[in-house]
Protein backbone atom coordinates (compact mmCIF):
# COMPACT_ATOMS: atom_id res chain seq x y z
CA UNK A 1 0.00 0.00 0.00
CA UNK A 2 3.18 2.33 -0.17
CA UNK A 3 2.28 3.37 -3.53
CA UNK A 4 -1.34 4.70 -2.59
CA UNK A 5 -2.17 7.86 -0.88
CA UNK A 6 -2.46 7.58 3.21
CA UNK A 7 -6.48 7.72 4.34
CA UNK A 8 -6.80 10.83 6.05
CA UNK A 9 -8.67 10.37 9.82
CA UNK A 10 -10.73 13.07 12.10
CA UNK A 11 -11.89 12.33 15.21
CA UNK A 12 -11.63 8.04 14.35
CA UNK A 13 -13.19 8.84 11.03
CA UNK A 14 -12.11 8.30 7.92
CA UNK A 15 -12.40 11.97 5.93
CA UNK A 16 -10.67 10.61 2.52
CA UNK A 17 -9.50 6.95 1.74
CA UNK A 18 -12.40 4.97 2.67
CA UNK A 19 -12.89 3.20 -0.46
CA UNK A 20 -8.75 2.58 0.05
CA UNK A 21 -9.42 1.64 3.50
CA UNK A 22 -12.58 -0.78 2.06
CA UNK A 23 -10.38 -2.65 -0.63
CA UNK A 24 -7.71 -3.40 1.80
CA UNK A 25 -9.55 -5.08 4.08
CA UNK A 26 -11.64 -7.01 1.50
CA UNK A 27 -7.94 -8.03 0.14
CA UNK A 28 -7.38 -8.91 3.54
CA UNK A 29 -4.39 -6.11 3.64
CA UNK A 30 -2.99 -5.66 7.51
CA UNK A 31 -3.03 -1.87 7.68
CA UNK A 32 -0.63 0.07 9.97
CA UNK A 33 -0.72 3.06 11.63
CA UNK A 34 1.64 4.66 9.06
CA UNK A 35 -1.24 3.79 6.35
CA UNK A 36 -3.11 6.63 8.13
CA UNK A 37 -2.27 10.41 8.62
CA UNK A 38 -4.27 12.45 11.07
CA UNK A 39 -6.25 15.68 10.16
CA UNK A 40 -4.57 18.68 11.89
CA UNK A 41 -7.52 21.29 12.42
CA UNK A 42 -11.14 21.32 13.91
CA UNK A 43 -14.68 20.51 12.71
CA UNK A 44 -15.42 23.33 10.00
CA UNK A 45 -11.71 22.53 8.81
CA UNK A 46 -12.50 19.05 8.21
CA UNK A 47 -15.85 19.83 6.77
CA UNK A 48 -14.16 21.86 3.61
CA UNK A 49 -11.22 19.27 3.73
CA UNK A 50 -13.80 16.90 2.50
CA UNK A 51 -15.45 18.81 0.14
CA UNK A 52 -12.40 20.05 -1.41
CA UNK A 53 -10.82 15.85 -1.69
CA UNK A 54 -14.09 14.87 -2.88
CA UNK A 55 -16.39 17.10 -5.10
CA UNK A 56 -13.33 17.87 -7.90
CA UNK A 57 -13.10 14.00 -8.62
CA UNK A 58 -16.75 13.78 -9.27
CA UNK A 59 -18.72 14.21 -12.58
CA UNK A 60 -20.72 17.30 -11.25
CA UNK A 61 -22.65 19.97 -13.88
CA UNK A 62 -21.85 23.47 -12.85
CA UNK A 63 -25.73 23.64 -11.96
CA UNK A 64 -24.86 20.41 -9.68
CA UNK A 65 -22.00 22.43 -7.97
CA UNK A 66 -23.94 25.24 -7.39
CA UNK A 67 -26.70 23.06 -5.76
CA UNK A 68 -24.44 21.94 -3.55
CA UNK A 69 -22.78 26.01 -2.94
CA UNK A 70 -26.43 26.60 -1.93
CA UNK A 71 -26.69 23.89 0.71
CA UNK A 72 -23.51 24.99 2.24
CA UNK A 73 -24.60 28.66 1.95
CA UNK A 74 -27.47 27.79 4.19
CA UNK A 75 -24.76 26.50 6.99
CA UNK A 76 -23.18 29.55 7.21
CA UNK A 77 -23.76 31.13 10.88
CA UNK A 78 -26.52 33.90 10.64
CA UNK A 79 -26.11 38.00 11.74
CA UNK A 80 -27.47 37.40 15.33
CA UNK A 81 -28.50 39.37 18.01
CA UNK A 82 -26.42 43.37 18.78
CA UNK A 83 -24.31 42.28 15.43
CA UNK A 84 -24.01 45.19 13.37
CA UNK A 85 -26.23 44.96 10.09
CA UNK A 86 -25.41 45.33 6.29
CA UNK A 87 -27.16 46.54 3.59
CA UNK A 88 -28.91 43.45 2.10
CA UNK A 89 -30.02 43.13 -0.94
CA UNK A 90 -33.50 42.00 -1.93
CA UNK A 91 -32.67 38.29 -2.39
CA UNK A 92 -30.16 38.14 0.05
CA UNK A 93 -30.42 36.29 3.17
CA UNK A 94 -29.78 37.24 6.55
CA UNK A 95 -25.97 36.17 7.31
CA UNK A 96 -23.48 38.67 8.91
CA UNK A 97 -20.57 40.70 8.16
CA UNK A 98 -18.04 38.55 6.29
CA UNK A 99 -20.41 36.14 4.82
CA UNK A 100 -19.56 37.49 1.42
CA UNK A 101 -16.14 36.03 2.08
CA UNK A 102 -17.13 32.76 3.05
CA UNK A 103 -19.86 32.55 0.49
CA UNK A 104 -16.62 32.93 -2.26
CA UNK A 105 -14.61 30.14 -0.51
CA UNK A 106 -17.25 27.95 -0.49
CA UNK A 107 -17.90 28.84 -4.00
CA UNK A 108 -14.33 28.73 -5.12
CA UNK A 109 -14.28 24.88 -3.41
CA UNK A 110 -16.94 24.03 -5.65
CA UNK A 111 -15.86 25.10 -8.56
CA UNK A 112 -18.46 27.68 -8.97
CA UNK A 113 -19.60 31.20 -8.40
CA UNK A 114 -21.37 33.40 -5.46
CA UNK A 115 -23.53 34.25 -8.09
CA UNK A 116 -24.61 30.86 -9.61
CA UNK A 117 -24.91 29.36 -6.08
CA UNK A 118 -26.80 32.41 -4.56
CA UNK A 119 -29.18 31.52 -7.75
CA UNK A 120 -29.44 27.87 -6.43
CA UNK A 121 -30.18 29.27 -3.26
CA UNK A 122 -33.37 31.11 -4.29
CA UNK A 123 -34.78 28.34 -6.48
CA UNK A 124 -34.19 26.37 -3.10
CA UNK A 125 -35.85 28.56 -0.94
CA UNK A 126 -38.87 28.54 -3.87
CA UNK A 127 -38.90 24.76 -3.84
CA UNK A 128 -39.28 24.93 -0.21
CA UNK A 129 -42.27 27.10 -0.36
CA UNK A 130 -43.60 25.00 -3.44
CA UNK A 131 -43.82 21.84 -0.78
CA UNK A 132 -44.94 23.61 2.00
CA UNK A 133 -47.84 24.76 -0.12
CA UNK A 134 -48.41 21.74 -1.52
CA UNK A 135 -48.64 20.15 1.31
CA UNK A 136 -51.07 22.41 3.17
CA UNK A 137 -53.39 22.10 -0.02
CA UNK A 138 -53.45 18.24 0.86
CA UNK A 139 -54.73 18.75 3.91
CA UNK A 140 -57.67 21.25 2.98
Amino acid sequence: MDHLRRSTLYEEKILDGRNRYLASQRAGVLLEPSHFVQFKGNRDEAAAFVISRNILRRHLTPDQRSAIAAELYAQLPKRGPGQPKKVLSPDSDNTFPGADDQKQKVASQMGTSVKMGERASAILKALGSLVLITAARATI
